[in-house]
């Protein structure tokens, strides 16, 4: 989506994986306090089963993590390094592949490694919980990202959206971000989000790197508790502590560290 707003994936890691990881440090510091003196009683502990941690893998699959690694790695090299995305001549007309497709083909290219050379049974890929939980994401972000696109973007909605709140925006920018905030409160997906506010908040007038600078604004998604990850999450508690609200102050916590961040690094870097 930056892409369009001539915004290199260089540029764009630049601010968001340094911000992610300072973020992630000091949320990890935050949750050792909070809470920190829970203790899970005896009964609980009598429900909860034990779990061996020592685990060992085989040898396809450790190759099949090194394949995704090096794809991953190959969509990073072509984001960072626009100059190497290749071009083809049709019809006389020069049609460069695009930072979608390149990550659509490396995607795609790490799936088939993994079936054909690893032999990865696919029977086994549905009865994961992985794949169990994307389907229920499939289905759960659908249906408020269409309704969300639906509303925002619905002419009169998007007038007042654009003129309206676009005018006090120009005036409050840091109001973009409580803008950003509730749609992805009720939208629940980051990257429908994403697809719907990115026009809408570039055609106020906020700078692109003003936007990734608040981009974890986007993961304010777990105030209602029907994201499939956020379920699956509370699932995997054996003692039943965790609720689907437990992850609101948190959650929070790390939006405003990184909101933070992210500008004093966009500053450092002079964007």
């Amino acid at each position: 989506v930056m892409a369009g707003y001539h915004i290199s994936m260089g540029q764009y890691l630049s601010i968001v994986l340094p911000t992610a990881i300072i973020t992630m440090l000091m949320l990890s510091v935050f949750c050792t306090f909070v809470g920190r003196k829970t203790s899970v009683t005896p009964s609980e502990m009598a429900h909860t089963p034990e779990v061996s941690v020592k685990q060992s893998f085989s040898t396809k699959t450790k190759l099949g993590v090194v394949s995704f690694l090096l794809c991953v790695s190959a969509i990073l090299t072509f984001g960072i390094f626009p100059n190497l995305m290749p071009a083809f001549n049709v019809d006389g007309e020069q049609v460069n592949v695009t930072m979608t497709e390149i990550v659509q083909f490396f995607m795609y290219l790490s799936v088939a490694i993994n079936l054909l050379m690893m032999k990865i049974n696919t029977s086994d890929i549905l009865s994961s919980n992985i794949a169990q939980s994307a389907i229920g994401a499939l289905f759960a972000v659908l249906g408020p990202g269409w309704l969300g696109a639906t509303v925002f973007n619905a002419p009169q909605n998007l007038k007042i959206i654009q003129e309206d709140i676009g005018q006090t925006i120009q005036s409050i920018p840091w109001l973009v971000i409580v803008l950003v905030a509730v749609v992805a409160m009720i939208v629940i997906s980051q990257t429908a989000t994403a697809s719907i506010m990115v026009p809408i908040v570039m055609s106020m007038g906020v700078p692109p790197m003003y936007f990734i600078a608040m981009v974890q604004t986007l993961n304010v998604n777990f105030v209602i508790p029907a994201q499939p990850t956020l379920l699956f999450a509370v699932n995997l508690d054996e003692t039943g502590r965790t609720r689907a609200t437990s992850f609101i102050i948190p959650g929070f916590f790390a939006i405003g560290v990184s909101i933070i961040v992210g500008f004093l690094i966009k500053s450092i870097l002079g964007f």
